[in-house]
């Protein structure tokens, strides 16, 4: 037979086996000097010196309804060699508690003494994450212990009853380090430390129990013998504690410390994270069998270096070379999880750290050869100093005034990269090489995999090298949208439908993910094409997952260049591709951008709503991806704002900018686009000050990373204007403005796009200031460029819109009507008959031939844009100057007046629910009490 477990060593040893058993592990004894050995040590712990003999029988089961001190028995919780547990009811404190009643250590004397002694020694643990203790006595000659009643599972429970990533188990285990830790500063050690000691809450808080085993130093009898003053009253048979966990100097009933539980700790955290025992290499003395394990039969997880090697510190053989105490060893992990570095390395330790354990426990021999060693010349030619270099003198030929502050951020993100896709090399072959953890075909594939994220490097560096000023311009999210090397750790996801292993299928996968930096270089035209033929060989060949991934890059292309009902159309496919492929993580990402279109340019928030709850069933599927799970919050948070829901959008985005500060670095480009719409919904509940602040933090990381003269900075210093000028900082809107438009004027010229927004901006400010001819120039440069595009821009549109309330407002109605009749024609060509914004034409059309004199003409559109209104709802100021409007159309055609009236109260009830509608409503409420119904 194999050699046996440590629950098979601590069954025989309590005599537990039946016959055929305890037969079988005889006659492996007798062949096995290994497992003598450590039956030998067993056997020291169990039984020291002068403890002759044996120990009474365990505690009898008592059924429910009977008594153990005063409390009422209800039912049986569980059972094992420490004893039985009930769960029981306190009749004077009318609560549940948990009843443990337990035998004592065979040699113990003066019972009720030490009782009492053991009792002051856990009313020092009070601790969130420690199970109290409320009463220890003896009833019946049983000792009994009455704690805290947790109705959870136990820790053990809860990491196997589902899949749990590598942060969440070590969040729960923090937890119970915690509690720990609290107890070591209590003078008690614990000595007895597994997953099966530590209690779940529903409310998620983990508590250590069997604190019954704990020792206080100080309060051992002096005439005791130090073996049993430590050992307390609950051992696990004669056992001090479990043999999976227990500390090299608990097998050689060497005294213990805090340092044994961090010891323990430190297993049980292994052995969750790496689904198997850990076990110390070989050395001067034999505990348990000294082989590396295979893997349990759930599997291990990746779980990064820094962990690994402090986890190995704690279970180094010599207390002294572990972590100066649990505390020291939580600090240290808190430190890292902080640290809000993107793509935690999810690497093993490798034979480098545990080499160096073994010099350290077997005094100084050589280390073992490195199985996986590392190779930097695997990125030669592709990321080394001579592709960064020639990455900086790219940037610099642009004469880009950002150029050399873009070069240096790309280059820092590019050099994580590397680093992450190195550890990743080298943790694939020590899954294998080293721990077991997956066979050699796995390995191959997973190898595989690494390889075509190093051919996506090499061609986004020969794309950024080019230093073409798109390019430039968008290098950091083009560095930052690289494929993580960490989803090489699931290189089965890459064989749907037979299509990983295809030379065809790998070209197809390169194809669209150069696509998709085209995309973020704004070469829409280009990547839609591209990433369309890749899309539709896939579909012949069947390859459903790369089909998904090439559509959804044609829905982002499409939604570049304005094109949304095509674009939706492109993310439907994608989303069917996927869910065919049973890709949960593409199916997210395809949910989350449609959610997004259907929100922001689309217009309907519906529809939004329902694509974001496919989003998260999706992602609940596809697992732990704090960045994902941003960006689907963000879509969600678009969502909400644009029905109307202004209060739910900002609670959203504000933990959306949380996580994202978190997991991503400083200068990846998603922190920017939360931070730039959280500044919005501030502006959006009129709360401008709490606006202009993010604003501000976002212009800060923009500066920093992009450069004082990048576009965006351009773009946030325009929303930051914005904000300024509802706050009357008259002053400081027009210097961001200006800003902003010098910045356009100096990266693009004077005829691009990006300074046709700038100048409508500042055209909006004058305007806002009263300066109507400053403004009604600015309105026309700004249409003078929007006309010189190959193609037109629905934003022009809007420019018309608001030139005409200049001109409505210098008597020029019909100027204003020719306007507005353009605009409706270019939006109706651009975004579609059904669109929101036609409704804000509709009504300026009827204001405008009321202005005529010709009201009766103007109900016709005016009922056009209540109807469009009503149908798809967006701000309901939109929707209250309609109805206003309306009213006043009506009543001045000699009309219904009765519901002309009905129809301006319905439009001031609308102004009274928005803050930021103060003037609307005066204007309402006047034209109200002006135009009182005859009586009778």
């Amino acid at each position: 037979m194999d050699c046996p477990d440590d629950s098979t060593f601590v069954a025989y040893t309590e005599g537990a086996l039946d016959v055929a058993a305890s037969s079988a592990f005889e006659a492996h004894l007798d062949a096995c000097a290994a497992c003598r050995e450590a039956l030998a040590a067993l056997a020291r712990v169990a039984m020291p010196a002068g403890a002759d003999e044996p120990g009474p029988a365990g505690p009898r089961l008592r059924a429910r309804g009977s008594t153990c001190g005063r409390y009422l028995v209800l039912d049986v919780r569980g059972a094992g060699g420490m004893g039985v547990v009930y769960t029981a009811y306190d009749p004077e404190l009318d609560r549940r508690v948990a009843l443990k009643l337990v035998r004592p250590q065979a040699g113990a004397t003066n019972l009720r003494e030490r009782l009492a002694r053991e009792a002051r020694v856990l009313a020092r643990i009070s601790h969130p994450n420690v199970v109290p203790i409320y009463d220890v006595g003896e009833s019946d000659g049983e000792v009994f212990i009455a704690m805290e009643f947790v109705p959870g599972p136990t820790l053990a429970r809860w990491q196997t009853e589902a899949a749990r990533p590598w942060r969440a188990i070590l969040d729960m285990y923090l937890q119970a380090a915690r509690g720990l830790a609290h107890a070591h500063a209590a003078g008690v050690v614990h000595r007895d430390f597994k997953p099966g000691n530590a209690l779940v809450g529903p409310d998620g808080r983990v508590r250590v129990v069997d604190f019954g085993l704990a020792v206080a130093p100080s309060e051992a009898s002096a005439g005791e013998p130090a073996s049993l003053a430590s050992a307390s009253l609950t051992a696990t048979g004669a056992l001090v504690g479990t043999p999976a966990y227990m500390a090299p100097e608990q097998w050689r009933g060497a005294a213990v410390d805090a340092r044994s539980d961090q010891y323990s700790f430190c297993a049980a955290l292994w052995e969750a994270l790496a689904g198997a025992p850990y076990r110390l290499p070989e050395t001067t003395w034999r505990g348990p069998p000294a082989a590396e394990p295979a893997p349990a039969a759930s599997g291990g997880r990746a779980f990064p270096r820094w962990l690994r090697q402090l986890l190995l510190r704690g279970l180094a053989d010599a207390p002294q070379a572990r972590l100066s105490g649990m505390q020291a060893l939580i600090d240290a992990c808190e430190r890292r999880l902080h640290r809000g570095r993107r793509g935690t390395l999810l690497a093993a330790a490798g034979l480098v750290v545990a080499a160096a354990l073994v010099v350290l426990l077997g005094g100084g021999r050589s280390p073992p050869p490195q199985l996986c060693r590392d190779d930097p010349s695997l990125l030669d030619g592709v990321w080394d100093r001579e592709a960064a270099r020639a990455l900086r003198q790219g940037f610099a030929a642009s004469g880009l005034p950002f150029a050399a502050t873009v070069a240096g951020t790309a280059v820092s993100a590019l050099d994580a990269w590397a680093a992450r896709w190195h550890d990743e090399r080298r943790a694939a072959c020590e899954a294998t090489r080293v721990y077991g953890h997956q066979t050699e075909v796995e390995l191959a594939r997973r190898t595989a995999c690494l390889d075509e994220r190093r051919a996506a490097l090499r061609e986004r560096v020969r794309l950024l090298q080019t230093g073409e000023r798109d390019v430039v311009e968008a290098a950091v999210a083009i560095a930052h949208e690289l494929p993580e090397p960490a989803t090489c750790r699931d290189p089965a996801a890459l064989l749907r439908d037979g299509e990983g292993d295809d030379d065809e299928a790998r070209r197809g996968r390169a194809e669209v993910d150069r696509a998709a930096a085209l995309v973020q270089a704004g070469r829409f035209a280009v990547a839609e094409t591209d990433a369309g033929a890749a899309g539709a060989a896939a579909r012949v060949r069947g390859w459903q997952a790369l089909a998904a991934a090439a559509q959804r890059v044609v829905g982002e292309a499409r939604q570049g260049r304005g094109a949304g009902a095509e674009a939706e159309e492109a993310y439907y496919q994608s989303l069917w591709a996927a869910e065919a492929a049973r890709d949960d993580r593409a199916a997210t990402r395809a949910w989350t951008r449609l959610a997004a279109l259907l929100a922001d340019e689309l217009a309907r928030p519906e529809e939004a709503r329902r694509a974001v709850a496919h989003a998260r069933a999706a992602y609940a599927r596809a697992g732990d991806d704090p960045l994902l799970g941003a960006e689907l919050e963000l879509a969600a948070a678009l969502g909400e704002r644009s029905s109307g829901d202004w209060q739910a959008a900002n609670t959203r985005l504000r933990a959306v900018v949380a996580a994202l500060a978190q997991h991503a670095p400083p200068a990846d480009p998603r922190l920017l686009t939360a931070l730039r719409q959280y500044g919005r919904s501030f502006f959006d509940l009129g709360e401008h000050e709490a606006s202009a602040a993010e604003y501000r933090r976002a212009l800060a990381l923009a500066e920093q990373h992009l450069g004082a003269d990048h576009p965006v900075v351009a773009d946030l210093a325009n929303n930051l204007g914005t904000t300024l000028l509802d706050q009357r900082d008259v002053a400081g809107a027009e210097a961001e403005l200006r800003r902003a438009l010098a910045i356009d004027l100096r990266v693009y010229g004077p005829l691009h796009l990006s300074t046709a927004a700038a100048f409508g901006n500042l055209a909006n400010f004058e305007a806002t200031r009263g300066d109507l001819a400053r403004a009604e120039q600015a309105y026309r440069t700004t249409l003078q460029i929007y006309a010189r595009q190959p193609k037109p821009h629905p934003d022009a549109a809007k420019v018309a819109y608001n030139l005409s309330s200049v001109l409505i407002n210098t008597a020029r109605p019909a100027e204003a009507k020719e306007q507005l009749e353009w605009a409706l024609a270019l939006q109706r060509e651009t975004l579609g008959e059904d669109h929101p914004d036609t409704g804000a034409y509709l009504t300026g059309i009827g204001i405008s031939l009321t202005e005529m004199g010709r009201p009766a003409e103007a109900i016709a559109p005016l009922e056009a844009a209540i109807a469009l209104f009503e149908r798809r709802p967006r701000d309901a100021r939109y929707l209250g100057a309609a109805r206003n409007e309306l009213a006043r159309a009506l009543w001045d055609s000699g009309g219904d007046r009765i519901r002309a009236r009905g129809l301006a109260e319905s439009a001031a009830a609308i102004f009274r629910a928005q803050p930021e509608a103060e003037r609307l409503l005066r204007e309402v409420e006047a034209w109200l009490a002006a135009h009182p119904l005859p009586r009778g």
